[in-house]
């Protein structure tokens, strides 16, 4: 629709419609019936596009499809004369106008829920760059709240059901998404964790769902949950389309992996509206608590191999009890060789093409978080990983 075909004509006063469920009226309060077929799809093709001229072209083509019956520009303006009839006949004055190229219907400002919860969307959206999450999470319920149903459901068009329908749906998803994510960066993670895993079953493909759910996990304790979320997203991507989890995933699973500490959020609070991983410049979407990652390893063999170095210094130092002078010393040196490890282990990883689980924990005989026993025989000598292509990758090895 163009600027030209705007038009802010008087509206139709006492009318409430409603196009986010089965198509809706009322008058004053009182529900008002559109009883034919082709009056439905009519009223709701001027109500998508309420106060702009709708073109006769278009009418038709929600009307019939794409072979309009001879005389269709007749039959169209039966139906408008009776549409006005019915509308009319409720009270007040017609709200549909007679313009050179079509035909419009005009509303007051928020007559129309799809108005409503689009205003609602957009001060949704201005509170998060403030950072009131609060806000933005109680605004985008009001506003999920409008919703009836499947939208247009009673409403004939093959048309309207194929391009404008989907449309509708996919706004109401981005706002279930933006309202997850306030409610995640007020520490409600519990609290939406039902409704995420419902989500990913209706949504298999869509990513951010999956990328919330396996935040929420690990927020909760979950960690490991939250992981093999990673792997089952990865199978579906792969099987249904064959590509490789996005960006957002993959940089997530690389902090789940790693115990990054800013994945547990601050807490219940307001904040929370720092970039989202992976979101595009401008994303108004609130953060998950996901701080945008400063570097990566690729190429960094002159790192890989002082990490290296340093971790095997603090792993014999370790084992060496009698140089281990007090429990704090040797808590920090637990520390180090942990942080070591991780950086070894991610730069191993990243930069000859191995898979991290294979990587990580492999260096040491005990777990380098906790301290506990793994089970294993102390690594005597480097560990060897497997590269995807067959060959492998060991200590002082960076072909």
């Amino acid at each position: 629709m163009t600027d030209a075909q705007r038009e802010s004509p008087p509206p139709g006063p006492g009318f409430e419609f409603g196009v986010l469920g089965p198509l809706k009226v009322l008058h004053d309060g009182d529900p008002v019936t559109i009883g034919a077929a082709k009056q439905r799809v009519l009223l709701a093709s001027l109500l998508i596009d309420a106060n702009r001229v709708v073109p006769v072209e278009t009418l038709t083509a929600r009307l019939w499809g794409e072979t309009p019956p001879e005389g269709a520009r007749n039959a169209l303006q039966n139906y408008v004369m009776r549409l006005r009839r019915v509308l009319g006949g409720a009270g007040g004055s017609d709200p549909v106008l007679t313009r050179p190229q079509g035909y419009l219907i005009g509303v007051a400002d928020g007559a129309v829920d799809l108005h409503r919860f689009d205003a609602l969307v957009r001060r949704a959206r201005a509170a998060v760059t403030v950072g009131e999450a609060d806000q933005a999470s109680a605004l985008l319920r009001e506003a999920l709240g409008l919703w009836r149903g499947q939208p247009l459901s009673d409403v004939p068009s093959e048309l309207l059901q194929r391009e404008v329908v989907p449309a509708l749906a996919e706004r109401r998803l981005g706002a279930v998404e933006l309202r997850i994510q306030a409610d995640l960066a007020l520490g409600r993670h519990g609290d939406v964790l039902p409704e995420l895993r419902e989500l990913t079953a209706t949504h298999p493909l869509r990513e951010r769902f999956w990328a919330q759910r396996m935040l929420a996990l690990c927020r909760s304790g979950r960690q490991g949950e939250a992981l093999q979320c990673y792997r089952t997203v990865g199978e579906l991507l792969s099987e249904e389309l064959g590509i490789d989890p996005g960006a957002e995933l993959r940089e997530l699973h690389r902090r789940l992996l790693a115990a990054d500490p800013a994945l547990a959020g601050s807490g219940p609070s307001g904040g929370g509206t720092s970039t989202l991983p992976g979101a595009r410049s401008g994303d108004t979407r609130p953060a998950a608590g996901l701080p945008t990652e400063m570097t990566t390893f690729a190429g960094r063999e002159r790192q890989l191999a002082e990490a290296q170095r340093l971790l095997t210094q603090a792993r014999d130092r370790f084992r060496q009890g009698g140089e281990v002078g007090d429990a704090h010393t040797a808590t920090t040196m637990r520390a180090m060789a942990a942080a070591l490890l991780g950086a070894w282990a991610h730069m191993a990883a990243f930069a000859h093409g191995a898979h991290t689980e294979d990587v990580i924990g492999l260096a040491l005989d005990e777990n380098p978080v906790s301290g506990e026993a793994t089970g294993r025989e102390p690594v005597k000598t480097a560990p060897t990983v497997h590269k995807p292509d067959g060959t492998t990758l060991s200590h002082g090895n960076t072909s």
